[in-house]
Formats: C-alpha cells, structure tokens, sequence
C-alpha cells in the first residue's frame, strides 16, 4: 500500500441534454463554467480540470460570455483546463465511420484554436465501444482510449489492456470503474481517510500497476472547490500519495508502470452489461428520429459532399461553412444520449428539430449545385438535363425524376442519339401556372440571349422513370428531349392486375394463403412463407426493450394482396391486420381489444437483384415492440453486419445469458445488435443479405436462429423504469412519463431491401449493394424555362464552360468508396474507401483520373502515412489528390 499513488482527475459530465433541454443545460453551463475558470485563476493548487472532453459545449459557452476566450486559452496552454478531442460525445454503434471521423475532425480543429487538446479517446459515458475505434483514434493519433461501458469478465480481466480493433489497430485502453467514483468525498477527516481507503480495496484488485484513478465529478456537477484540501488530508492521513493529474498523464503514467507484456490484448467491441449497463436495445427507441438520422448521414455522407466535391473541381465554390452547420447539427444529435432518444419529449422535439434543419438544408443544397452545374453546362438543346453518378464506377438503373417538357410527345437520347426507355408516370400541363411565370423574368435573370421564349408556347410537367446505362463513376451524363410526332410513350393506365405473382429476371414473389413465398430462380430454389409481421409485448422504457414476466407472440395476417404492373416495376400491396392488447395488463389478460391493420409493398424492378419491402401502420397500442421477419432457411450460428469501415461477425446465441442472473450482471446480455446498413446469415449461395435505413437492429430469432428479426419500432411509456426482468435494479435516467415514445395513433413505416446471395457475393459486393442502395443515381433538368419565382431567380453565366459529359475519377472493384470531399486544409481533394472484408487484405491502387493527380495517403489529420501498398480487412485509408 505504501507505493500506491492515487491520481484524481476534476472533471464534468455534462450532457448536453437528457432529461432536461438543452436550454437548461446551456443556462447553467454558463454558471458553471465561470466558477471553474476563475477558480482555476485563483488557485493555482488546483491543478487542472477536464471540461468533458467535448468542444460544442466550449463554443456555446464563448458564444454567449465571449470575454472569456482569452481566459479559456490561457489555461488550456497552461495545460489547466483541458479539452477536446471530440466535438460531441457520440455513440459509437449506430453511428457511421464518416460521423465519428467528422466529429473528431470539428473538435481537434476547434480545439486547436484554444491552444491544444488531450491525446485520449475519452468516451466515460457511452452505450458501449465499436470495435473500430483504436482504427479511428489512431488515425487522429490519439495515444488513448477511455471508457467505461460494454466490458465483462470473459472479455477483460484487468482496467488496462491493449484493445485491438476490427482491421488490427492496437491501442493502450483505460477501461474506468466510474467517472464518478469520487463524486461524493466527505470533508470530515476520519470519514475521509476511510473513503480513501475503501475505494482502494475496492478497486486495488483490477490494475496491475500501483495507480489508481479516481474521478472527482459527475453529470453536472460544479467543480468541488475544496479538493486540494481533501487531497492534503489523504496524503497526511495515509499512506497514498495522492494528486491531482491531467487523464493523459495519469494514463501516460499508468502505461509506463506496466510491462507491454503484462498487458493483455483484447480483441473487438464491448456491448457487454456485466459492469454498467449498456442499454442493447436503444438501437430502435423513438425509430422515428433514427430513421431520420439514418438517412440524414447517408445523404451527407454520400450525396451532399460528393455532389459539392464535384462542383468543386468544376470550378464552382465549396460552401464548407453550410456543410459544416449541417454536420454539427448532426453531430449535435450524435452524443450518446441524444442519439439514444433515451430522453425527455421535450428533448427529442429539440433533436427532432435539428434534424428537420439539416433535412432542408442538404436538400436544397444539393438541388441548388445540381442547377448550378446544370446552367453552366453547354447548351445543346434547351430541354437538355443531367444524370449523376457519385459511385466511381459506371452504373445503369432505373430512375425517377422530374420533367419539364415543351413537346407533349418525345424521346430521351444522348449526344449520339441513342434513344432511352422510359415510362411516364404523371403529367400536367403547366403552360398557365408555371411558363408564363418565366416568361417573366426575361432580363431579371441577366440572359442577354433569351430566343428560347419564341421556341416554346407550351409547357408540361412530368413525373417520368427512365431506364439509363452505363453513367460514368463520380460525374455526369448530359440527356435530351425531341419532340416526337408519333403517338408513343403516351402514359399507360396501369391496372390492378387480377393474379397472385410479381417477377422478374430473378425472382417471383407469389401471395397464396396468406403467405409470401419468394422462388429465386437463379438457384431454382423457394422460401415459403419468407416475410412475416410480429408482436411482442415490451416492459421496458426508453432505454430498453425488456421481456414482461407473461408475454405472448402475435403475427399478422395477410389478407388480400393487389398487384400493379409497370413498365419497369412490378408492385404487390398486402393489406393484413394484426390483433393486439391495448397494453401489458391487457396482454397478460389475452385481452385482445386493438385491430392494427398495416400494408406491405413488396416491389420487383427490371434487371435489380434488390426487393423492396415497404412496411406502414398506425400503432394501436402501447407497451409492445413490432418487427418483421425475414426467413433463410439456414440454421445460423453467426450474423454478419456492417460496422463503420468493415463487417462484423457475431454468434446468435451467447453463453453468457445463462449465467448473467447469479453473477448478478447490470443487464441481460441479448443478441439484439446493432448494425449500420445491412444484415445478412453469411456470404455464401442462398444466404439472405437485408439492407436499410430505418432502425439498425436486428436479432436472429427461431428454431436454429432462421430467421432475421429486425425492429420496426418500440411504443414505450416512461424515459426510466426499474427493476425490469432484463435490466433489475434502479431505474435508468428518471422514472417520467414520456408521450411521443408511444406513437398513439402515429403512422410508423420501414423500408427493407432484401437480396438472396448466389456464389459471388462476398463482404465486398454486399458491401458495395448497401452502397448503391443508399447512393441513388441523381437527376436534374435546370432549363431556362424553369428559371422562374417558384426555384428563385439565377443569373445565367455569361459562358456556359462546364462539359455536358464529365469523368472526375474511377476507382477499382476492390475496396469501397467511402466519401470523398474537399480537403480541411487547402483545395485538394480526400477520397477515403475501406476494405469490408472479415480477414483478406487488398491492393491499395491509385484512382483512374485524368483530372486529379496524386499527391500522399494521409491518415484523419491529413498527415502523411504510409499505407504499405495494402488495405488490410475492416481498414478505411484516405489518399489527397490535387484538382
């Protein structure tokens, strides 16, 4: 005892918001702040402080007292007040690679200019650790990772461990007992001795080195002022050697003291609640809100930087001010808790709202730089518009857009004329409402050459699905309209068909008896009975799903199925129903009082291998959780799903949830998991692959696990409840009713691509699906005559320089195209992709281009790296290249 030193590190957890708004949390950050500046500037005994590790909380703060910045930079020079890397603190499971690397990105540069920040992955707090993470603090050259939850004893024997991610990145971890686990020192000298002295016993067992660290804060809490006087008392009353410590040179410190081998090595995520609970079921509270999130990065990530890359190297500018308000908006509903939604209705309203603010910015963002490429282009035809392609490959699909024709017939061609096959599917003339209001602006939108006003006296509106080939990776294809004399292409009245099957050249989907049984004639093989709709009552609150003590399964009846035909689609809508109990009393009773009806749109496209599943309901009932199932016919040991930057394996069925009640475990450990895009049972012929935006979990149920559960939503009735069957003990967060989580009388909807696998599929080419489903081809017709008060007035560029067909890059089949995007530094360009295999490293090649030049491959700080000619399994690499 008498080498150990104790270090204690002042700190505050202060969430953002919770409970409470974030208008609280501001006002009183505010207070709290001040106290822990001045404080520090007055007692130069008090060492240091952590401001939680999180920048957003800084620049609201400066925001509102601005007269402290130069305070703030003094002691953060000082090495006094200590902050970042993180511009909020997220959840790492349901969040995407580009979200956690935009996070660190914003917070280590905002943190920069306060003069520097801690060399820690400091997350005390959140839900559990993506086994990506040592890839990803390392990438940023963290020296640490820290936090607290998702570790059990099968995983981890001792705080300190070399923890291994997916791709083999290691990194020195600090897994902490509490950061708050010296929240609460009596002042009273005996009393205080003993405290020192249990907290050793309690702890001394878990580290094999002589130093202890201890956590002097908690969830808002003001800085303890008297601390160095608690701390003289312990060093005079013990035999500790007590101090107050930065976390990193605790850490720096704690690594020097042990032998690197005496440490373990621990391999993966941590989504374990044997220590503290990390909540394996928030993946699907307030679905809605994650779907927003879901949907919100991929377009980011996907669309809106790419497209505005793209305009970039055009010569148009890059409005990185507005893409990073949108990023910080989303990153703002990223930290664990918000993400969560495990919070007040009045704090998923606020998170609500910011979603709905990126949601209108990205688009009209993205709509405004397709016009803008669009009127630069050069004009061949007046009717002329662009396809885009963001994937840096060449695509063919089928794609919707919207139309504004002056001939009432025509075709669709190229530059060499080739024609396109396409279907209408509505029109309207416009010629009173829409044209004349261009007509109007002739010389308000300073076009000097407007002879198109004579060539146009009628104008129609079309809403049309175009079959196109071959569209160029990251750039665009120029098509045109000519007005066409014979009657043909003139919209068809699509009909309700009276049979019992959609197919196409890879599927028919036949609805007999109240089932849906898929044959796939690839492999001349049939899944029976293959989707089906479930009901499960649900105890648990906004954190957790959590089995009632008498619960019963109800599945939904499919009654009457009705079949559209379309040039390019083949659509089946069932109508079914499904009876439930108004709530858990009720179901305990069999008291099935609530009549749920639902529909499902199960949707066939020409030549797509993708079958689209579209789910919707008004929820009836409350205390319940709704899934659909999907069959495989296989017995599933394992799962395979998407993680940031790679794939995941996982057994479906744990070991551990035998045994958790007797080793008295936090929480019930579950297979319901976490994915980002996708969930298949394996990589082989017939194994079925699910991708989607809506909720990101999934579970595999029934006899041998065949089946693939995954949530469509959870109707909760309280923030916090205790003693759940899978979560005893005290309740999580506060037990207050919540309203929104119920979704009475709410439409609730999701959305599911379902793909059987043949041969060649692998993790890369489910990988690569996933993207191309969340990477739609784009489209847009920017004509003059659309230049009008309803898309506000553009200039039209005195030359229009841009080419009507452009090729920024290619890039080969090996690895998958992450983002690509202007660079934080200078004008050159980032383009990050990652290898998702499970185990088999692949060539890192330069991209095809004749527009960008190569300059270095460079790790998340855009320094340079080294790469070794190879992109290891589950490894993301990013190259800069000059425009």
């Amino acid at each position: 005892m008498n080498n150990t030193k104790i270090k204690i590190i002042p700190h505050t957890h202060w969430d953002k918001e919770w409970y409470f708004t974030a208008a609280r949390s501001l006002v009183y950050s505010l207070k709290d702040f001040d106290e822990i500046i001045s404080h520090l500037e007055s007692d130069k005994e008090f060492k240091c402080f952590l401001l939680d590790g999180q920048l957003s909380i800084v620049e609201e703060y400066i925001e509102l007292h601005p007269e402290m910045i130069e305070n703030i930079k003094s002691l953060v020079k000082e090495n006094r007040l200590i902050i970042g890397p993180w511009f909020t603190q997220p959840d790492t499971l349901v969040i995407s690679g580009e979200n956690l690397l935009k996070n660190l990105e914003i917070g280590i540069d905002l943190s920069k200019k306060y003069g520097g920040y801690q060399n820690v992955g400091y997350l005390p707090d959140s839900f559990g650790m993506s086994s990506q993470m040592p890839q990803i603090y390392k990438s940023f050259e963290l020296k640490y990772a820290f936090f607290r939850r998702g570790t059990a004893d099968h995983l981890v024997k001792f705080r300190e461990f070399i923890w291994e991610g997916a791709d083999g990145t290691q990194i020195f971890t600090h897994n902490l007992h509490h950061y708050g686990n010296m929240a609460y020192p009596p002042n009273e000298d005996q009393a205080l001795i003993e405290y020192y002295e249990d907290i050793y016993e309690q702890l001394k067992d878990d580290t094999k080195s002589n130093i202890i660290l201890l956590y002097n804060g908690e969830d808002q809490k003001p800085i303890r002022k008297n601390l160095p006087d608690l701390i003289k008392m312990g060093n005079d009353n013990t035999n500790f050697k007590i101090e107050i410590s930065t976390l990193e040179d605790a850490l720096t410190e704690l690594h020097q003291t042990i032998p690197g081998g005496e440490l373990d090595t621990v391999q993966g995520e941590f989504t374990f609640g044997q220590n503290s609970r990390v909540h394996k079921s928030i993946f699907s509270t307030r679905a809605d809100l994650k779907q927003m999130n879901n949907r919100l990065e991929n377009y980011l990530s996907n669309i809106l930087e790419p497209l505005n890359t793209l305009g970039y190297c055009l010569g148009l500018k890059y409005e990185k001010l507005l893409i990073d308000k949108m990023w910080k908006l989303m990153l703002l509903n990223s930290a664990h808790d918000s993400i969560g939604n495990c919070n007040s209705d009045a704090t998923n309203e606020d998170i609500k709202n910011r979603y709905t603010q990126v949601d209108k910015l990205s688009a009209e963002l993205v709509e405004f730089k397709m016009r803008e490429i669009g009127i630069n282009c050069k004009q061949i035809d007046l009717t002329q518009f662009q396809i885009y392609n963001l994937l840096p490959y060449r695509r063919s699909d089928i794609i919707r857009t919207e139309l504004y024709s002056p001939y009432k017939k025509f075709t669709i061609c190229d530059e060499q004329n080739n024609k396109y096959i396409y279907d209408i599917i509505s029109s309207e003339d416009v010629t009173e409402s829409y044209l004349k209001k261009s007509l109007k602006e002739i010389g308000v939108d300073n076009d000097l050459n407007n002879n198109w006003k004579n060539e146009i006296s009628t104008l129609y509106k079309y809403i049309v699905e175009i079959k196109v080939d071959n569209i160029v990776g990251v750039g665009y294809k120029t098509l045109y309209l000519k007005e066409q004399q014979i009657e043909k292409n003139s919209i068809q009245d699509y009909k309700d068909k009276n049979k019992s099957f959609i197919e196409n050249k890879y599927y028919k989907i036949l609805f007999q008896d109240g089932c849906i049984d898929l044959y796939n004639k690839e492999t001349d093989t049939t899944i029976n009975n293959i989707i089906q709709v479930i009901d499960e009552g649900d105890e648990g609150d906004s954190y957790d799903y959590s089995k009632p003590s008498y619960d019963q399964k109800y599945v939904g009846n499919l009654l009457k199925g009705y079949i559209k035909e379309y040039k390019f689609r083949q659509k089946l809508k069932i109508h079914g129903k499904i009876n439930l109990a108004r709530n858990l009393s009720d179901r305990i009773n069999t008291c099935m009082t609530v009549e749920q009806p639902f529909t499902l749109l199960i949707e066939l496209t020409t030549g797509s291998k993708n079958i689209k599943v579209d789910f919707k309901t008004v929820n009836k009932a409350v205390e319940h959780r709704m899934r659909i199932l999907f069959d495989t016919l296989n017995n599933n040991d394992y799962s395979f799903a998407d993680i940031q930057f790679g794939t995941i394996k996982r057994k479906t069925e744990l070991p551990q949830s035998k045994i958790w009640v007797e080793h008295n475990w936090d929480e019930k450990p579950r297979t319901i998991e976490p994915m980002l895009s996708y969930v298949t049972n394996g990589f082989e012929k017939n194994r079925v692959q699910i991708t989607t935006e809506s909720v990101r979990e999934y579970q595999f149920v029934g006899e041998k696990y065949s089946s693939i559960a995954l949530t469509i939503y959870r109707s909760t009735t309280f923030l916090g409840k205790e003693e759940l069957n899978d979560r005893p003990g005290r309740a999580s967060g506060t037990i207050k009713p919540t309203y929104d989580t119920r979704y009475m009388n709410e439409e609730v909807g999701a959305t599911y691509w379902l793909t059987i696998l043949n041969d060649e599929d692998n993790e890369l080419s489910c990988a690569r699906r996933a993207k191309e489903i969340l990477t739609p081809l784009l489209s847009y017709q920017a004509a003059q005559y659309k230049n009008n008060t309803d898309n506000f007035i553009l200039s039209e560029p005195e030359k229009k320089l841009l080419p009507t067909n452009y090729e920024l890059f290619s890039l080969e089949e090996m690895s998958v195209l992450s983002t690509f995007r202007k660079s934080t530094r200078n004008g050159e360009i980032v383009i990050r992709r990652f290898n998702p295999h499970l185990n088999e490293a692949v060539s890192l090649t330069k991209i095809e281009s004749k527009k960008l030049s190569f300059i270095k491959n460079i790790n998340s700080l855009e320094n340079e790296v080294d790469f070794k000619e190879k992109i290891n399994y589950c490894q993301f690499v990013s190259q800069l290249y000059k425009n």
